[in-house]
Formats: structure tokens, sequence, C-alpha cells
């Protein structure tokens, strides 16, 4: 009888210690859950603030530009095969503005955006062909008399939009192409011969950046029929007008018409800010 009391109350006894070391299990377990929880939100809220500042440092801070570039370009007269000039030296500048289509990243470094460029000047100088001589009225000119040449020369004033897109592989690195339209107006000077119009350019191009700083490359090109205007010196008697004779001004001033077609390769410093 004995024996079998004991052996109840040993069983008793171990049931009871692992009931109260169940629950304090069962305790411990419902506290780690919790703590980890908490561990886990205070984990997404620091990574989000991470990124929020990522974002804004990447790409908010990033998303205007100022670049000065420079120019390798081409002039060619559509209606006179032979007659092309190349650039002897070409500049241009312009300030924009990048306009991100969402606010996060996709993958966290990709994002499309939408180029606008308000300024864009560009200037180019062009050294006379050396396959082209300009034919002379005359085998043996007067002595007396002087050229008006002021060269060739090119300027145009323009406007960019177009769609481009993005990538933030690490760090503060960035690999950007972009593809634009540039409603343009265009000045071309030919010796004593001024040439204008508006132009329908388009330009392809990308640039590698880090921070502030980019490099970029562009090709660009662009045709339009000019109006063109110049001064007919054999209708300007300058004996006459001495003289004081009326000087017929329709007579003097001779316009016509010029196909022409620009196509350049340009190199730019970008500043982003």
């Amino acid at each position: 009888m004995k024996r079998i009391l004991y052996i109840f109350f040993a069983c008793a006894f171990s049931m009871g210690m692992y009931a109260q070391e169940t629950v304090v299990t069962s305790d411990n377990t419902d506290k780690t859950d919790s703590l980890a929880q908490v561990v886990s939100k205070l984990s997404a809220k620091v990574q989000k603030v991470e990124d929020d500042k990522r974002n804004e440092s990447i790409w908010k801070k990033r998303s205007k530009y100022f670049h000065i570039g420079y120019i390798n370009q081409t002039l060619t007269h559509q209606d006179i095969s032979s007659l092309k000039w190349k650039s002897d030296f070409g500049v241009s500048l312009g300030f924009g503005h990048t306009y991100y289509l969402h606010r996060r990243a996709l993958f966290n470094m990709l994002k499309f955006g939408l180029d606008i460029t308000w300024l864009d000047i560009s200037y180019a100088k062009y050294s006379q062909p050396k396959e082209w001589t300009e034919p002379s009225e005359s085998t043996y000119p007067d002595e007396d008399s002087e050229d008006f040449d002021l060269g060739v020369h090119q300027v145009e004033l323009g406007l960019h939009i177009g769609p481009s897109i993005t990538l933030n592989p690490i760090d503060y690195l960035k690999l950007s192409g972009y593809f634009h339209f540039i409603p343009s107006g265009s000045i071309v000077i030919m010796n004593d011969e001024a040439n204008a119009s508006y132009v329908s350019n388009f330009a392809v191009g990308g640039a590698i950046a880090y921070k502030a700083i980019s490099l970029g490359i562009e090709s660009r090109w662009g045709k339009a029929k000019y109006n063109s205007f110049a001064v007919d010196e054999d209708a300007v008697d300058t004996d006459d007008i001495g003289g004081g004779s009326d000087v017929d001004i329709d007579n003097v001033l001779v316009s016509g018409k010029n196909r022409l077609k620009t196509k350049s390769l340009r190199f730019y410093l970008i500043f982003r800010f």
C-alpha cells in the first residue's frame, strides 16, 4: 500500500513540475515573439528612413541639371552635293529638369523620366570646304574691290523634351539614356549671306554620373529649308550714292532659299543639383 501511495505522489509531482515548466516555456515563447515583432517593426522603420534619405540624395537632389558641351558638327548644302562644311570649333550651353514618372525606384535602382531642357544654345564656326571654290564673276577681278566675307557660322536656340531612363546600380553611380525632340531656331551666316529657319532637331544620348558630376555624349541631327538674304554689291553704285542718287532697296537686298542639313556629335560636362 505504501508503495502504491509513493508511486502516486511521485507521478503527481512530476506532472505538476511538467505543467509548471510548460507554462514558463509558453510565457517565455510569447515574450520572445513579442520582442521579435518589436525589433522587426523598428528595423522596418529604420530601413524606411534610410531608403527615404537615399531616395532624397540620389534622385530628388539630382533632378536639375546644367551642361556645357563641345561640338563636332557638319553642315551640308542639300542642293549642292559637293558643298559641305566641317566645324573648326563649337560649344553649347543648357539647363533643364528631369521629372521622374514614379516616386519609388523600380527594383530599388531604376526610374523612368521626362527631360525638359528649358534653354539650349549652341554655336559652331566652320572652315571653308577644300573641295569647293566659289565661282568668280570675272577672271580679272577689280583690285580695288573688297569681298565682304564673314566666314561660316551657325547659332541655334532650342528646347529639349523627351523620355529618359536612369539606372542606379550601386552607391551614387547612375547610368542614363534619352531620346529628345528639339524644336529650334537656327541662323547660318555664309560669308555675306544670312540664313534663318525653324528646325526640328532630334537627339539620342547617354551619360554616366557620380553624385553631382556627369559626363555625356549625344548625337544630334536636323534639316530645314532656310530663308536666305544677301546684299547685291553690283546694285550698289557708290558714286551714285555720293552724288545723291536714290538707291532701290528692293534691288539691293536679294532673297532666296537654301536647304541645309546639320549633324553633330556632342560631348558634355553636366552638373546635377
